[in-house]
């Protein structure tokens, strides 16, 4: 009877093993395709939480260096003989020399009046950011009137992400996204 109870043993498994192999719902190797699928996803979702953190980070050292700027040009502008270039030279001071060439900046006074003057309407690199006293006289800016600073930085994000696509095609760079983090901060002329 032992032998039998064998016999009936070793036809059972090996029916048993016939089915599981003929199963074409087998959950072997699932456990790696699971985690072929996932860690990509999640490498990319925290690559892209990292790289938000800095694009803020920057952001808040754009604004914190404008708001000094700004408040030291409308304390100390009597005695400036040239606004945009001190700005220049205070905004490059205080922030990364990598970052100089991607910075740009506009300046606006108020005189006497209540009119404003802006040698740059626009956003101009620093290199060219500069208030010549033929185009810009000291008489733009009046004492308990407004100056306006604005700096942008083109920031690019990590090229993790070109592989997306671009909705708009325009801020998009071989590197990845074009992000303009601006800063724009008032103070009065003492």
């Amino acid at each position: 009877m032992k032998n039998g109870w064998n016999l009936c043993k070793a036809v059972h498994s090996r029916t048993r093993g016939m089915k599981r192999g003929f199963r074409l719902g087998s959950e072997e190797g699932s456990t790696l395709v699971e985690f072929a699928v996932t860690v990509p996803l999640l490498l990319m979702l925290l690559t892209g939480m990292g790289a938000f953190a800095v694009a803020l980070y920057y952001q808040q050292q754009i604004s914190n260096v404008t708001s000094s700027t700004v408040l030291a040009l409308g304390d100390q502008g009597a005695n400036i003989a040239d606004p945009c270039t001190q700005a220049v030279t205070w905004v490059t001071g205080a922030l990364p020399s990598a970052w100089s060439g991607n910075l740009k900046y506009s300046l606006t006074t108020y005189d006497v009046n209540g009119v404003s003057h802006s040698p740059f309407p626009v956003l101009t690199s620093g290199t060219n950011f500069k208030c010549s006293s033929s185009t810009y006289a000291a008489t733009n800016m009046a004492p308990n009137e407004p100056i306006i600073l604005t700096v942008s930085y083109s920031y690019t994000t990590l090229s993790v992400f070109s592989f997306l696509g671009a909705a708009d095609p325009s801020s998009f760079s071989s590197g990845g996204y074009s992000l303009a983090l601006s800063a724009t901060h008032a103070a009065i002329y003492m």
